[in-house]
């Protein structure tokens, strides 16, 4: 249990539980030889006296502890206020909310305020910041990963056009899902995607679950983000707007434009469905598929096409698990972590600084005020040189008597 408890806290319980244990071994002792002379009375009076010294030296101890937690507190809610801009208002509601999504997801109360700082930052405030820490806490609590930069992913997440009509649930649940299914951090992706290339294909139905399948597959045939976004985006420009010449093309081929570049448009799996379009006319006439692939989505992006194109069922499952991503995955997923040994025990840890932060915040306004007597009477002192002679000469003489 001693290892729940702040070091200083622990020390003092252990410390005064030893010494207790040792006075009674010692009063056992000398009333088996017949040398106790305290009656019970006094013994009883000496114990209380004892255990209320104990018990003041342990309330200090917390106190002294709880100030410091609560002052490093208050200067994180300076940092949102100074850097973000937050008001004195947002800073008061944010107060409360920081330890309550502390406590929920066993993340620290300084790591949850550096979430809010780049939140805020993003000129998010009140309820909708609230939700996109709480989101990316719980999403940091079951893969892992830094709460802070969780929350900066979902908030690039959100200004891009490929996360059009998702919610914050949805996009840390897809964050999650693309943990769970080994892909990693989204967070180059999601830098990747704010320029054209992603408002590109954004137009052509492709969301941040369906790139972030794609950007896995084309990962692992040598394809890094950069170019394997472009590269898409410039092959379905194809399937979107074909010419004339590649429109007669794929007629010759038993392929009707048209009606291929309105599957492509399917949000969220288009570009797997034109692949697996392709893949039963290939089966059904015999021509090889890069050719249709070729034909389809121009030279300059059969590599990656093709290269999509050999790990479909892969790809297609992988996408299937990103797509699933809801408020309800994420609150499963959470679910499942909160239930496990390891997070209740820390959750316990964080509560009980919490709980000791809000103390020290209590206590605050009259460390305080002590702070302001304390600048006072020293401004004073240094104004009157005398009265400063005064008051050594005192205190040396006090010193004196007591030696």
């Amino acid at each position: 249990m001693s290892g729940l408890l702040p070091p200083v806290v622990a020390t003092l319980i252990a410390e005064t539980k030893e010494y207790m244990a040792k006075m009674t071994e010692a009063q056992a002792k000398m009333g088996e030889f017949g040398v106790a002379s305290e009656t019970t009375g006094g013994k009883m009076a000496a114990f209380g006296k004892k255990a209320t010294t104990a018990v003041a030296a342990v309330g200090a101890a917390i106190a002294v502890y709880g100030i410091e937690k609560a002052i490093q507190y208050t200067e994180a809610l300076d940092k949102i206020q100074n850097q973000a801009g937050a008001s004195a208002s947002e800073i008061n509601y944010l107060k409360g909310v920081i330890l309550q999504v502390s406590n929920q997801t066993a993340i620290s109360s300084d790591q949850i305020a550096n979430a809010f700082l780049q939140v805020e930052k993003a000129g998010i405030r009140g309820a909708a910041a609230y939700k996109l820490v709480d989101n990316a806490a719980k999403a940091a609590a079951i893969t892992g990963g830094d709460v802070a930069s969780i929350a900066t992913t979902i908030v690039a997440a959100q200004s891009l056009q490929i996360t059009k009509g998702q919610s914050v649930a949805q996009v840390t649940d897809t964050l999650v899902k693309a943990n769970q299914n080994h892909i990693g951090s989204l967070e180059n992706l999601v830098a990747l995607l704010k320029g054209r290339v992603g408002g590109a294909l954004a137009a052509y139905g492709i969301n941040l679950g369906e790139a972030a399948a794609v950007a896995d597959i084309a990962a692992k045939a040598g394809y890094n983000n950069a170019r394997s976004m472009t590269t898409l985006a410039t092959g379905l420009g194809k399937v979107e707007n074909p010419t004339k010449a590649q429109t007669k093309a794929l007629a010759a081929l038993g392929i009707n434009a048209e009606d291929l570049a309105k599957k492509a448009r399917h949000p969220g799996t288009g570009l797997i469905d034109t692949l697996k379009a392709l893949e039963v006319q290939s089966k059904k006439t015999g021509v090889p598929l890069e050719k249709l692939v070729t034909a389809t989505f121009g030279a300059g992006a059969v590599g990656l096409v093709s290269a999509l194109a050999k790990q479909l069922p892969q790809l297609a499952a992988l996408n299937t698990s990103l797509q699933s991503s809801s408020a309800k995955g994420l609150a499963e997923s959470f679910g499942i972590t909160s239930e496990q040994l390891n997070f209740k025990i820390q959750k316990i840890k964080t509560q009980l600084t919490n709980a000791l932060t809000g103390i020290g915040i209590t206590l605050l306004p009259t460390v305080e005020t002590l702070a302001n007597v304390v600048t006072t009477v020293t401004a004073y002192l240094q104004k009157h040189p005398i009265a400063m002679t005064f008051l050594t000469d005192s205190v040396v003489a006090a010193i004196g008597l007591a030696l």
